[in-house]
């Protein structure tokens, strides 16, 4: 196995409104989701195991890009989606 994490925040300008729904980190291969993972609504760090692979990673509320990686047994990639609203 090996693992994506990462720093997951939403488009959400200076303040985050609250209550705020979760931030949702997707993992999908070939179309298809895979893993997801639900942090509170300001974001946060998230972390997911996946078997070796490739995987497009997301995080819609985030209004940054989704990114594809290739995961490699017993290593980390870092995927991070930043508020780029601010």
């Amino acid at each position: 196995m090996g693992r994506v994490t990462g720093r997951a925040q939403p488009c959400a300008g200076l303040a985050v409104p609250q209550p705020s729904p979760p931030m949702v980190v997707l993992v999908k291969a070939h179309g298809v989701t895979v893993a997801l993972q639900r942090l509170p609504g300001g974001g946060g760090t998230y972390s997911i195991a996946l078997p070796p692979g490739s995987y497009v990673v997301s995080a819609p509320r985030s209004q940054y890009p989704a990114q594809t990686i290739t995961v490699i047994a017993r290593q980390t990639r870092t995927v991070n989606f930043p508020n780029r609203c601010k």
